[in-house]
């Protein structure tokens, strides 16, 4: 049949692969009614690889000091990098169709997404005009976008006509942005990231009535997820490179262990119960599922370069208050994240239990706990009582699994 999934390339395959009988150009077409398992294309994976540069960038913004100033600079910038990711997903899970257009697109938003990357570490000085300008034209591709969709898919027309307006006013402000000085440059940033977020946040009821891909959208989230923890090891290296006695190779070992109760929790718990419930009418436990991986992203981020910092300073006798503090508030933010994620599964109907929320409300004031009253520790103490921390709600799972197996 004509438009058919098999006709048009199995989309069931991990990777999406397109037959060679589809046209190179398709219109974009509302994908949300479509039935079956979509899974992630490679096109896609190959833009979230290219998007993590620009993420482990605005990271590394703490890199030269855990400072105020640093943190909040770091905070103001993974918030839009983070937002800029997350519409380009959405669109995708909408409206894209693989084709050679959408594909030079995509090749196009990865080039903003570098250009974001590379001017992270200068984006609040002298780089603040080339990042807005990236980031503008990055918005600016994606209100393109939708102003394309709600021509060729009438069925969408209205959304995808406000997704666009929305979202082009936004990315007109950035890039207005970049002629203006400072201080008013950053509040014109503000004014259009308040725009950019109202939008979607305005057509809420229109998730219900076109509602995301649960499988495509899971894994989208899933395979940036696991990608940003991966990256994380960069720290590790990084401050290996610099100190390799003993005690900053126990400080990386523990990192690792770390990641690891990280990557446990988030996807031995997750399933697709949040994003179903929107097709179901119940809005409040997907956007919490959906909002919750900020913090999430940015506590990985912001974890990885404190194992850096913790390496580096393995050798001192007590690692320092700043150092110890950011290591403790990103895996306590990592953690509190993640049980608004459990949460939201529990409150679509999951087939995952109550507990794993609890667990990791307790791992997440343990940590806060030992970025209080750790003082005096070195690295390599602090690290230990995090990572296990970390570890006790993975415990707590497997000994669950075990007591339920051996009935």
């Amino acid at each position: 049949m004509p438009g058919s999934t098999n006709e048009l390339g199995d989309e069931t395959a991990s990777g999406t692969w397109r037959s060679p009988d589809r046209p190179l150009f398709e219109p974009p077409r509302l994908r949300t009614g479509e039935q079956g398992e979509r899974k992630t294309t490679w096109m896609e994976l190959f833009f979230d690889l290219v998007f993590v540069v620009a993420v482990d960038q605005v990271a590394r913004r703490l890199e030269g000091g855990v400072t105020g100033s640093a943190v909040l600079g770091f905070l103001v910038l993974a918030v839009p990098v983070w937002w800029a990711w997350v519409g380009y997903v959405y669109y995708v899970d909408r409206f894209g169709t693989d084709d050679l257009s959408d594909r030079l697109i995509t090749l196009v938003q990865m080039g903003l997404a570098l250009t974001l990357a590379l001017r992270a570490q200068d984006a609040l000085g002298p780089g603040a005009a080339g990042f807005a300008l990236a980031y503008g034209g990055f918005r600016l591709i994606l209100a393109l976008g939708y102003a394309n969709a709600a021509r060729a898919a009438p069925e969408a027309r209205v959304p995808a006509s406000r997704f666009a307006l929305g979202y082009g006013l936004a990315a007109l402000l950035w890039l207005v942005s970049a002629l203006v000085p400072a201080p008013a440059r950053f509040w014109l940033w503000g004014v259009a990231f308040l725009v950019d977020v109202g939008t979607p946040l305005v057509l809420a009821r229109w998730n219900v009535r076109f509602p995301p891909n649960t499988g495509h959208l899971q894994e989208r989230f899933g395979n940036f997820t696991l990608i940003v923890l991966g990256e994380s090891a960069v720290g590790v290296v990084e401050g290996l490179r610099q100190q390799t006695q003993g005690p900053a190779e126990g400080v990386a070992a523990l990192a690792l262990l770390l990641a690891f109760a990280l990557w446990w929790v988030y996807f031995e718990t997750s399933d697709g119960a949040a994003v179903q419930a929107v097709r179901e009418g119940r809005t409040a436990p997907y956007n919490i599922w959906l909002y919750a991986h900020l913090p999430f992203t940015v506590g990985i981020g912001a974890g990885a370069m404190g194992v850096t910092h913790a390496i580096r300073e393995a050798t001192q006798p007590a690692l320092p208050d700043p150092s110890r503090w950011l290591l403790a508030g990103a895996t306590a933010l990592c953690f509190a994240a993640l049980a608004a994620i459990n949460w939201a599964y529990l409150a679509s109907g999951s087939r995952w239990d109550g507990p794993q929320v609890g667990w990791n409300l307790l791992a997440a004031g343990l940590a806060l706990g030992i970025g209080a009253f750790a003082g005096g520790l070195p690295a390599l103490g602090v690290m230990g009582l995090l990572t296990a921390a970390s570890l006790l709600p993975v415990g707590l799972d497997l000994g669950r699994r075990a007591r339920r197996q051996g009935g």
